[in-house]
């Protein structure tokens, strides 16, 4: 299993579209996203059946996922699911597939792996067999909290075996992440989708604003999830914590008005409502962060920063919000 040691720096913002790789690169370090070369775009557009591979809990809102993607998935056929099928189409070379994958930091069995969902095209040697799988997308997931000793102190986890791999075989049924649903779904390919058509690439670290949109935040409301109040360092942001108890709280600083949310009733919205609304995700990626605006009927991103060394969201995510909708 390939490894990845993060890297905390600073990028320089472009106009992009973050927290989401659309490229052929392996690795993240550097913000580098690989190509999309115009053959491997043909043959996935109008060649191809992508595979969408969900986790083995979300076999009840399977058809949750097909209506997200059905929404904004235009370049290719598509079907979605379960881990357990996932064996039919492994050799197949009429297939592109979209499954969960694990880049653990030397296997140093404290939580510090990075946990991304992958798009890849299949690659064929001379004789017509599949060589390897070529990176098309990237998407950063936010696993629980305690979720590596929750995984380790499983009786199905192998201590004789690389880590990588067990988290890779655990991952289906045991490993809830934050940001992953079928509304949160739906933003993310919105955004691979739109790029792979223009032919674009996209470094996972570039930050995004669409001042054009952002500032019609000024006048609507800016959805919360819940989970963003959790904090994850022990003795960080008491303060902060303590003041999200109250739904519709006007924030000091933040001159808009926002609404906490469960991700269950954001991910209904995004499905079913017709009236534009515009909601906030948080990712964490050890010690990265992204902090992401998105609108909910169709998708669009419109703001995107990237943190690093920094964990939970804070007061001053809201202020750098409210000064790119002052702009």
């Amino acid at each position: 299993m390939k490894k990845i040691i993060t890297i905390l720096f600073l990028v320089t913002a472009t106009i992009a579209k973050s927290q989401i790789q659309v490229g052929s690169a392996d690795f993240t370090q550097g913000n580098r996203s690989g190509k999309l070369s115009p053959e491997n775009i043909e043959k996935l557009r109008f060649l191809y059946t992508t595979v969408f591979v969900l986790q083995t809990g979300d076999s009840l809102s399977k058809a949750e996922f097909e209506n997200a993607l059905s929404q904004v998935w235009t370049v290719s056929k598509f079907i979605v699911i379960l881990p357990h099928e996932q064996i039919q189409y492994a050799n197949r070379t009429d297939c592109a597939i979209a499954s969960f994958d694990v880049y653990n930091d030397n296997n140093k069995g404290d939580g510090n792996a990075q946990i991304y969902y992958e798009l890849k095209l299949p690659q064929f040697n001379k004789k017509g067999e599949i060589e390897y799988w070529l990176m098309i997308s990237r998407i950063g997931l936010f696993p629980e909290d305690g979720w590596w000793r929750k995984m380790y102190n499983s009786k199905e986890f192998d201590k004789k075996e690389s880590e990588s791999k067990e988290i890779l075989k655990l991952l289906p049924t045991l490993i809830h992440f934050k940001n992953w649903s079928p509304g949160f779904i739906k933003g993310y390919f919105k955004r691979i989708n739109d790029l792979i058509i223009k032919g674009k690439t996209n470094g996972f670290y570039s930050e995004y604003i669409d001042l054009d949109n952002v500032k019609k935040l000024k006048n609507d409301t800016l959805y919360l999830p819940e989970y963003i109040k959790e904090d994850r360092e022990i003795k960080s942001n008491i303060g902060w914590v303590n003041s999200f108890k109250e739904k519709n709280l006007i924030v000091d600083n933040f001159p808009h008005k926002i609404v906490f949310i469960e991700q269950n009733k954001i991910d209904s919205m995004i499905l079913y409502r017709k009236e534009k609304f515009y909601y906030l995700t948080h990712i964490q990626l050890y010690s990265d962060k992204f902090v992401s605006i998105f609108e909910g009927t169709t998708g669009n991103m419109l703001y995107s920063k990237y943190s690093p060394a920094s964990f939970n969201f804070k007061i001053k995510d809201l202020e750098k919000i409210a000064e790119a909708i002052s702009k």
